[in-house]
């Protein structure tokens, strides 16, 4: 089977698995967001947001390190998966201390403090997910990955929607959503040791073979978190709860097309590795690529521009309607963001992953500035113009220099 139809089918599994992921997590948001008042949907996003900055302690750019490595002789990567498992669970656990006792010195109300120390949990299974899915990417296994996706969020939402019709409460959410979690890990880890078979506690190593791409991996991720997703918790500090979840509402709807991008990156990931091993690829495909990822994304958000106000009140209701205003503007970064997907993945496949550094320091350094700024002078709309902003200032960095790197390496032949 050749390399292309087997990323096709890598893609097309990802791709219809996480969109019945979607369709569930999009039905299950529209009835917990029109059951919370704006304030609690606010609470939840805040939470969310604020562990999510803790996640990064995980190093999550072991995976990627864990899946190239794999990739190379899958005999062998129960060993790699061994060398870096203790490390993990280190990891995890001083995470969720971390952030535990980090948010007990935050200006949050008592309330959303005590519930950032208990869905910090939520980091144990989400750090141990690691595993199986570096070995469904590895391995090519990629539907087992979308299965245990759709699990998860028919578990999630199907017990919160009907806990909450009973009549429980917010809290309720963040009880669901770490069980949730921790089933379907569970499950995934004893499905993926069939496929290759390792050992988690394995006691903690340090490989400065594996680490140093993997602290590379992990600082992009955490530049991309500064980027992109520390908005809702700026809006925490800088506005009030009630335009979190306003802002929340455009932003998962937003998320669904970033969904879908990663999910393309990550099933061409392994199929990439292998193709830069063999040849140079040619330059003029790749910005062939971009074009027609720009193009056909950037379509789509228009349309849904168009009609975001609409559409934002069909899905939560009346009460959502400034979610739309903000929705008509936000939509657009996810085409810039398709745009440099060919290029980060040409350049993670071939260890220049170091070049992706400066885009994103950029990137991080222009967003929280322009999130205070323009949330001064446009009020919670601004963070949607500094997200715009900085997406597209990346997104052609990422494309100048991918093309530059990967040609005078000889990664990219010229027509």
């Amino acid at each position: 089977m050749s390399r292309l139809i087997r990323g096709i089918r890598n893609a097309s599994s990802l791709a219809v698995g996480n969109a019945v992921s979607a369709l569930i997590s999009v039905l299950g948001f529209m009835y917990i967001a029109r059951v919370l008042e704006t304030e609690k949907l606010g609470i939840w996003s805040t939470v969310g947001a604020f562990v999510g900055i803790f996640r990064l302690m995980l190093i999550s750019g072991l995976r990627k390190v864990v899946i190239r490595e794999g990739c190379k002789d899958l005999d062998m990567m129960h060993r790699v998966l061994e060398r870096v498992a203790g490390l993990r669970i280190l990891l995890i656990f001083s995470a969720v201390l971390i952030c535990s006792g980090v948010s007990l010195f935050t200006p949050y109300p008592a309330q959303v403090k005590w519930l950032i120390v208990f869905y910090s949990l939520s980091m144990i299974p989400s750090g141990l997910e690691m595993f199986p899915s570096a070995v469904f990417e590895a391995t090519e296994k990629m539907h087992f990955s979308a299965f245990f996706v759709v699990v998860e969020r028919l578990l999630f939402v199907g017990v919160a929607v009907t806990l909450l019709f009973l009549g429980f409460g917010l809290k309720t959410l963040f009880v669901v959503s770490l069980a949730s979690q921790a089933v379907t890990t569970a499950l995934s880890l004893l499905w993926s040791r069939r496929l290759i078979g390792f050992k988690l506690f394995t006691g903690v190593h340090f490989e400065p073979a594996l680490l140093r791409p993997a602290l590379v991996f992990s600082l992009l991720t955490f530049l991309g978190f500064l980027a992109i997703k520390i908005d809702l918790l700026m809006i925490s500090l800088l506005g009030t709860l009630e335009e979190v979840g306003l802002y929340s509402v455009a932003a998962k709807v937003a998320q669904q097309g970033i969904m879908l991008r990663n999910v393309t990156a990550t099933a061409f990931f392994p199929i990439a590795v292998k193709a830069f091993a063999k040849r140079a690829v040619g330059g003029a495909r790749l910005l062939r690529y971009s074009a027609l990822f720009f193009a056909a994304t950037f379509a789509g958000s228009l349309l849904i521009s168009l009609w975001s106000t609409k559409l934002v009140t069909f899905l939560v209701g009346e009460k959502y309607a400034a979610s739309g205003r903000i929705l008509a503007v936000l939509i657009f970064y996810i085409g810039m963001s398709w745009a440099q997907l060919p290029f980060t993945t040409a350049l993670q496949a071939t260890h220049n992953e170091r070049y992706s550094f400066w885009p994103m320091l950029i990137t991080a350094l222009l967003n929280a500035p322009l999130n205070f700024v323009l949330y001064r002078c446009f009020g919670v709309i601004g963070i949607a113009y500094s997200t715009i902003a900085v997406t597209a200032v990346g997104s052609l960095a990422f494309c100048i220099i991918g093309y530059n790197v990967l040609t005078r390496q000889g990664h990219l032949r010229q027509a």
